[in-house]
């Protein structure tokens, strides 16, 4: 099983015990950030065009990559793209998923906690 093979929040909270709790605003106290005027004006166009090609390929490198890179911009994270994360097979969170970040500045290897990017 792949990261790609969880389809569902049921699905994700049966197999893993992850429970969804809406209450929860553990991000209700981070501020917003203005985003660059360079993210602005690239965004405009790759969407235009993502949406165009309409494939996850093109939503992949077309908006969720300049996210991720203006998103470096603003708080300590690295992230990971086509990077193989073998965490527990007899899970299924094998393989490479289509992004990772990471809660750190290092580029060479992948620190925890991360958060898995699937299915953009």
């Amino acid at each position: 099983m792949a990261y790609s093979d969880f389809k569902t929040l049921d699905q994700i909270n049966e197999q893993l015990g992850i429970i969804i709790n809406e209450a929860n605003k553990i991000y209700s106290h981070i501020e917003p950030v203005e985003v660059s005027q360079w993210f602005i004006e690239t965004m405009k166009r790759a969407y235009t065009k993502a949406v165009t090609i309409g494939t996850e390929v093109a939503r992949q490198a077309l908006i969720v990559d300049l996210v991720l890179i203006e998103l470096e911009g603003h708080v300590p994270i690295s992230f990971f793209l086509g990077t193989t994360f073998n965490v527990d097979s007899s899970k299924g969170l094998t393989g490479a998923p289509d992004g990772l970040i990471s809660k750190s500045h290092n580029q060479l290897y992948i620190v925890s906690p991360v958060i898995v990017l699937v299915e953009a």
